[in-house]
């Protein structure tokens, strides 16, 4: 892959893979909000809504662990693997991803009676089986983007990204246009998710069944079973709170009132996630250069993102009911906590444990945050409801982030200065604190 040294000459945007790579996903995260907003203003009532973001949830419940798991493994292992062998091991790991998403959508359908009940407090939902197709269907092409940014290919990373955001967009249009009914969504995204199939399968398998090897199945997995397991955990925390708020509350339309909350700005969480993710194999290589990159690199998104955060705190309760619908006005305080854990992601040290294999060290550290993100979650929904859930989130995402600080510093003398610019840091987090605290006590 292509990396822009500190004393190489600048790429333009559209030939640095790193930054098409973020571009994808801030592409990708414009398009899910653009789609939400269509969403809320057709016809479809909150309620459907509602249902919408709970097909999602036990989409995320069956699969986010693994999906997430075994991408960070691919990208870290890609790097290492001989040119004459890439393409064998591209065609191995999409099939995995094919056949586990097979399995992932069935145990979702044969394990229905007992999953539902525990999950969302009923035994059917409607688009049940249309949302279990989608998600078989959708889930391979998410290795896509990073396959594409791991072999430089930035152009068809482009043409891709544009793809999608459109696409995706374009779907909920037609279904806000054909009446804004949930079965119509669903049948519509699946039919945008078959052409991303046909799509990323054109790119990745082989006709050569010989490029199909089971060593690559091993180390895919010996690799990815501790960045799952990390990921079982980072994503069990969000998805604990999803089921908290299927318990406190039964009507659908708060449990739309609280995902349209809980969300970070898609602008900035994609691009400091980006970030991470992009660095991780340079990091494998070089780990000096990778956080010098770091430091520098994030720095540069300072402005961008600490400024776009503090702003939108200050505004939400004014632009929740504007760009959604007034039935999402209380959606705007749970969407300012969670805007503040954007501090907490403009630092890398798991990324950094990333790059240096140190993936059983971030499986501990999640443990931890899990127990502290489940405590503080429950005490705090018991005390101050939707909010207190949000607030729980944002106490245990910072602590596992200072837990991973302390982890470099202590194990590997690596010191937060080394990858972060502590000054500067320091001054953009109080910016969006005291937006927060105006928000509050003003």
């Amino acid at each position: 892959m292509t990396q822009q040294g500190p004393g190489n000459t600048k790429l333009r945007f559209r030939d640095d893979p790193v930054k098409v790579y973020q571009g994808f996903n801030i592409a990708r995260q414009t398009a899910i909000i653009l789609a939400s907003i269509i969403l809320a203003k057709s016809a479809m009532t909150t309620e459907n809504i509602g249902k919408y973001e709970t097909l999602l949830y036990l989409g995320q419940f069956i699969s986010l662990f693994w999906v997430s798991g075994l991408s960070q493994a691919f990208i870290a292992i890609y790097p290492k693997v001989a040119d004459v062998e890439k393409k064998s091991f591209i065609s191995s790991t999409f099939t995995i991803f094919l056949g586990l998403a097979f399995v992932s959508s069935l145990i979702l359908i044969a394990g229905r009676p007992l999953l539902l009940p525990f999950l969302i407090e009923s035994r059917t939902i409607d688009g049940f089986y249309w949302f279990c197709l989608y998600s078989m269907l959708n889930i391979p092409s998410m290795l896509i983007p990073s396959l594409l940014m791991l072999k430089g290919n930035s152009r068809e990373l482009l043409r891709f990204s544009v793809f999608y955001a459109v696409g995706y967009t374009l779907v909920f249009a037609l279904n806000m246009a054909f009446g804004g009914r949930l079965i119509n969504l669903l049948i519509l995204l699946n039919v945008f998710s078959f052409a991303l199939l046909v799509m990323s399968g054109a790119m990745s398998l082989s006709l050569d069944l010989r490029s199909y090897r089971l060593k690559w199945v091993k180390r895919l997995f010996l690799i990815g079973s501790p960045l799952v397991g990390y990921a079982i955990l980072n994503g069990l925390a969000p998805l604990f709170d999803s089921w908290l708020v299927q318990r406190f509350y039964t009507d659908k339309a708060v449990f739309a009132i609280y995902k349209y909350g809980a969300r970070e700005f898609p602008l900035t969480v994609t691009l400091a996630i980006g970030l991470g993710t992009a660095l991780v194999p340079l990091l494998g290589r070089n780990p000096t250069s990778g956080m010098e990159q770091i430091k520098q690199r994030s720095q540069k998104l300072f402005p961008i993102v600490f400024i776009t955060s503090a702003l939108l705190i200050l505004t939400s309760k004014y632009l929740f009911p504007i760009v959604f619908n007034r039935d999402f006005t209380s959606s705007a305080a749970i969407f300012n906590l969670y805007v503040l854990i954007i501090i907490s992601r403009m630092i890398y040290p798991h990324t950094i444990m990333m790059g240096l294999k140190r993936t059983k060290a971030l499986l501990y550290i999640s443990i931890a945050e899990v127990f502290i993100h489940i405590t503080a979650s429950l005490l705090l929904g018991l005390k101050f409801g939707l909010v207190g859930i949000a607030g729980g989130a944002v106490i245990a995402f910072t602590l596992e982030r200072l837990l991973q600080v302390v982890y470099l510093k202590w194990k590997k003398g690596i010191d937060i200065g080394q990858y972060v610019l502590v000054k500067p840091y320091v001054l953009y987090s109080l910016i969006v604190i005291i937006a927060w605290l105006v928000t509050i006590y003003l």
